[in-house]
């Protein structure tokens, strides 16, 4: 899971009329990305387990699906002279996936009964994966909304210091939700796992007479 965050942090110090320093709760803008499914269908088997390091050897079609966590916000700044009040005004939260990429062996053609089956068993890999972005979207956000409410301004001096308190804000509520996006992603491992046995690839390969 591949994680990005950025903050827009611009201001000067400048004279001006104190404001009590503001206690207003960040606005908070969740989007959820179901990504794109391509199929990959001109590699060799022992091609895409080469790629991906401890793929099993008898796989025939591979799922991949890289759930990636992006974050970035703006500060509220209330300046007088050299001190100020930060915190954050705004959190833009984004989950999901960006491509999620679908092997199947070269050597079973579309319309053939094996890509058939391997297309099936894949294209279930990828349900689990879009579904629980629908499934986990309003999770998410209550988990967001009370991780800002527990986000408290601060005095600061120096436009440094300033960003040091919006990145240990942004810090902290990635903290507070860590053990949801743990959760998610203990979920989907379990699901995928749940057709990935023995006894289901026994049963598909008698799918197909030329298995």
């Amino acid at each position: 899971m591949k994680k990005w965050l950025a903050v827009f942090l611009c201001f000067v110090w400048s004279s001006g009329v104190w404001a009590a320093c503001p206690n207003d709760k960040p606005y908070v803008l969740l989007t959820t990305s179901k990504g794109s499914v391509k199929y990959i269908t001109n590699m060799a088997r022992k091609d895409f387990i080469a790629k991906y390091p401890g793929t099993p050897n008898t796989t025939l079609g591979l799922t991949v699906a890289d759930l990636q966590v992006k974050m970035a916000g703006k500060p509220r700044i209330s300046q007088n002279g050299h001190q100020a009040c930060v915190s954050l005004k705004e959190v833009n939260f984004q989950i999901g996936y960006d491509d999620i990429l679908v092997y199947i062996h070269k050597d079973y053609k579309p319309g053939s009964c094996q890509y058939r089956v391997v297309k099936e068993h894949e294209n279930y890999h990828v349900s689990v994966h879009r579904e629980a972005m629908t499934f986990f979207k309003s999770d998410i956000e209550t988990a967001l909304r009370k991780a800002v409410a527990k986000l408290k301004p601060q005095q600061v001096h120096s436009s440094a210091q300033a960003q040091q308190v919006v990145d240990k804000q942004f810090a902290q509520i990635q903290r507070e939700i860590a053990p949801l996006l743990n959760h998610i992603n203990k979920k989907i491992r379990e699901k995928n796992a749940a057709i990935d046995t023995p006894e289901s690839y026994k049963a598909s390969s008698k799918l197909c007479k030329s298995w």
